[in-house]
């Protein structure tokens, strides 16, 4: 089990001692996620970046949920990628104001 949550496989684990992993269960995604990332400074070049926490009351199921329940969680993804198949048959189109 140990050697399982901790390759890079999309598998999250909380942050407890071996023992004390209760299982891995299959997660769905939160409807929010459970850390917001905040710029702290833009910069010429550079953007400075916070990681908060969220205090959002913890859905059932939810990979946040099963961590922090002693949990690990895996939850299968599919890539976001463009829908290129979609408005082929558009063209360009010129807006005209009226």
């Amino acid at each position: 089990m140990l050697a399982l949550i901790t390759n890079d496989d999309g598998i999250d684990s909380p942050n407890v001692a071996p023992e004390e992993l209760r299982g891995i269960e299959r997660a769905r995604l939160a409807s929010s996620g459970a850390v917001q990332t905040v710029v702290t400074e833009p910069g010429a070049g550079y953007v400075k970046l916070a990681y908060r926490g969220v205090d959002a009351e913890l859905e059932p199921g939810t990979d946040a949920a099963l961590l922090a329940g002693g949990f690990a969680s895996f939850t299968p993804l599919r890539p976001v990628c463009e829908a290129d198949e979609v408005g082929k048959d558009l063209g360009r189109k010129t807006l005209v104001s009226r």
